[in-house]
């Protein structure tokens, strides 16, 4: 077996690497490496790993770029032979990756799609007879994984070009046998050695942004909605880890085709005309309270917190609450539209319509009292009585909707708090099989089962840390509460009444 540094070398790695980066002028075989990648930079591409291989498997040396810059891309280095024994294939394996994204490296895992990881593979990377084997790596589910096989022949010189796909978000190398994602999700490919091609030349525009890039909303919104258009966002939240089913870890890709959304959280206002129009006519359960809201009241499971009446009580513009899973549902396939799922709901509430991902629906400035309806629970304790002297129980759904208030940059109000918000999926794991197996266009996690739903979204009796986005709930199909709702989101087309 070759030794490693007998058999070829990087030039120093930097972006936008002009070909003629020889230390020494030796016309040796030589390969300008240039890569691309459709992925937004730097929201979901901010780093490229490179790490180089011989053909008997052996890694020999490995670099971390960081790449934030959107004028840098694309990316480009050298690889060459320091001799001339004779023709010499090297394999090289590209990861971009969003900034930050990393895990502890024990070895290589490869899994794929869906399945659990396998048994690590400890390959290290020995120079001079020293472990210098890189502590972290991509985490796999958000990273772009490529293998590129680069033939390099004595006195040649020539570039090999990549584009990493968005496509291949999610879709790990399998290093063993080279087979890795070029431009189909959870596909693999073995690539054949690559013939340098003479032109050195570098791309003069990038591809970068083409995938998840905004997709407008079709048709117009109804009067009670807002466009959000899609794109491809970081869904799940490390922030969110150790809270056990309802960790926001592993993150993954999401990509998301345009929907609207309702405004606001649906009204009692809006339940009315249908309730009057078939009083028995409601599936599964809605508790009703004909009484006045008890403002006074302790418990947030008081049946007299909640909002709907047999007659109208001065609490139409009220969040609808106390109902189950199959009731929010059924009332928004009344109109066409359904519950929003998870990827949905969060990527309304912390993606659409801004930069970057934001840790409240409004951006990152602190709760407060003023900015989102939450606190309001009489004699609560670890906060969440702290905004009584605002009023005390469930509030109108447009209280925070003016400017500087909960409301995001596209309009949607009340995500932040108000009321927790019922979603389509499943309550799983996001280590579960259902979330493992999901693929990257709009995720969703067994829509059609289990007993135990998502609820997402602070609410009126929740404390200042239970406002932001990042947190999942559960609660039981069959389950109400006056403290939790819904909205609901239908898929881009042409408006309706």
């Amino acid at each position: 077996m070759d030794r490693p540094g007998q058999v070829m070398r990087t030039c120093a790695l930097a972006l936008a690497l002009a070909p003629s980066c020889k230390e020494a002028p030796p016309p040796l075989g030589e390969a300008l490496v240039v890569v691309d990648t459709d992925a937004p930079v730097p929201a979901l591409v901010g780093r490229l790993r490179v790490d180089f291989y011989t053909t008997a498997g052996e890694w020999f040396e490995s670099r971390d770029l960081a790449a934030p810059d959107p004028s840098a891309w694309p990316l480009s280095f050298s690889v060459f032979t320091p001799d001339e024994v004779g023709p010499r294939d090297v394999i090289v394996r590209l990861r971009a990756y969003p900034e930050g994204k990393t895990r502890d490296y024990r070895g290589e895992r490869f899994a794929p799609r869906g399945a659990t990881e396998a048994t690590p593979v400890d390959k290290r990377l020995v120079a001079s007879g020293v472990d210098i084997t890189p502590r972290s790596e991509p985490q796999p589910l958000l990273t772009i994984d490529r293998i590129l096989r680069i033939s390099l022949q004595p006195g040649r010189v020539g570039s090999a070009r990549a584009v990493l796909r968005g496509a291949c978000f999610g879709t790990m190398a399998d290093l063993a046998t080279g087979a890795s994602c070029v431009d189909t999700e959870n596909a693999r490919v073995t690539p054949a050695a690559s013939a340098l091609d003479p032109d050195m030349s570098l791309p003069s525009v990038s591809l970068q942004g083409s995938f998840g890039a905004a997709e407008p909303c079709a048709g117009a919104p109804r009067a009670h909605e807002v466009c959000v258009p899609g794109g491809a966002f970081v869904f799940g939240n490390a922030s969110e880890y150790g809270a056990g089913d309802g960790d926001g870890v592993p993150e993954r890709i999401a990509r998301v085709s345009a929907f609207y959304m309702d405004r606001h959280e649906y009204t009692v206002g809006r339940w009315r005309p249908l309730f009057d129009a078939d009083p028995t006519g409601e599936p599964g359960q809605l508790v009703g309270n004909d009484g006045p809201i008890a403002s006074t009241s302790k418990n947030e499971l008081d049946r007299a917190l909640c909002s709907a009446s047999l007659s109208p009580r001065g609490r139409e513009e009220l969040a609808l609450t106390c109902l189950t899973w199959p009731v929010a549902r059924a009332l928004c396939r009344l109109v066409g539209a359904d519950l929003p799922t998870e990827v949905q709901w969060e990527y309304a509430a912390q993606v659409a319509g801004r930069a970057a991902k934001t840790v409240y629906p409004w951006g990152r400035d602190a709760v407060t009292c003023e900015r989102a309806v939450h606190g309001r629970l009489t004699g609560g304790t670890l906060g969440r009585s702290l905004c009584t002297e605002r009023g005390a129980g469930p509030a109108p759904v447009d209280t925070a909707g003016a400017p500087g208030g909960d409301v995001t940059s596209l309009g949607l109000v009340g995500l932040g708090g108000g009321v927790s918000e019922l979603v389509r999926d499943a309550f799983f794991s996001y280590q579960s099989a259902c979330w493992r197996s999901a693929g990257l266009l709009d995720p969703t996690c067994t829509p059609d089962a289990g007993p135990v739903r998502q609820v997402r979204g602070g609410n009126w009796a929740s404390n200042a840390p239970s406002v932001a986005s990042p947190r999942r709930q559960a609660v039981g199909i069959e389950e109400y509460a006056p403290t939790v709702g819904f909205r609901c989101v239908r898929p881009s087309g042409p408006g309706g009444p």
